[in-house]
């Protein structure tokens, strides 16, 4: 398990392994979806912006509703261990371009 330690006072914050490996992760999928896939387009505003196990995060997804919402999916123990950071870290990747809903 990854601890995230507190940072001392007038220091820097560390990142943990899992925020770097989610940043990563999410941010390939995104760049994946608007620059080889072309989403969002003027066909469609709606499409799954990660893929679990093709995008290499399994048992989770997210998918764009309508252009506005991102819907945040989990069946993977890790996913739920790890939502706090994992929303953080869409949150910060997407900066605030869709709002997000967990389920």
């Amino acid at each position: 398990q990854i601890l995230k330690q507190q940072p001392e006072e007038g220091t820097t914050p560390t990142i943990t392994a899992m925020e770097l490996i989610l940043k990563t992760k999410i941010c390939d999928a995104v760049k994946s979806r608007n620059i080889g896939l072309n989403l969002p387009s003027e066909e469609t505003d709606s499409y799954r912006l990660i893929n679990g196990e093709g995008d290499g995060l399994s048992g989770s997804a997210v998918d764009v509703v309508g252009g506005q919402v991102a819907v945040v999916m989990s069946s993977a123990s890790w996913c739920e261990i790890y939502k706090d950071i994992i929303v953080e870290t869409l949150e910060q990747v997407l900066q605030n371009e869709h709002p997000l809903y967990s389920t």
